[in-house]
């Protein structure tokens, strides 16, 4: 008998599967900056890590970090200017 139990959203087969970036990486070559909060509980950082590795081990170029202390919205002014560097750094390089 086939069990009827809906999946839950993150798992493999869940319905939130088809949002998640990772479901479509081997079809993406764009330099990618990926900014996280380590805090995430909307976007758990085991995410961007694995979307990071799928990405180098593609050769794409592609950079993660991660931001102690912080969820899902960077808050932390340090943090945030950080990450505006980053963002403008990345832009001066790649477009």
């Amino acid at each position: 008998m086939r069990s009827t139990a809906p999946s839950l959203p993150n798992e493999p087969a869940g319905r939130l599967r088809k949002f998640s970036p990772l479901s479509y990486h081997e079809n993406l070559n764009t330099p990618t900056l990926i900014l996280h909060g380590a805090d995430d509980q909307d976007v758990l950082v085991e995410q961007p890590y694995l979307f990071y590795g799928a990405l180098k081990d593609k050769n794409v170029p592609t950079e993660l970090i991660v931001y102690p202390r912080e969820d899902h919205t960077i808050k932390e002014r340090p943090h945030q200017l950080d990450m505006s560097r980053r963002v403008l750094a990345w832009f001066h390089q790649y477009l």
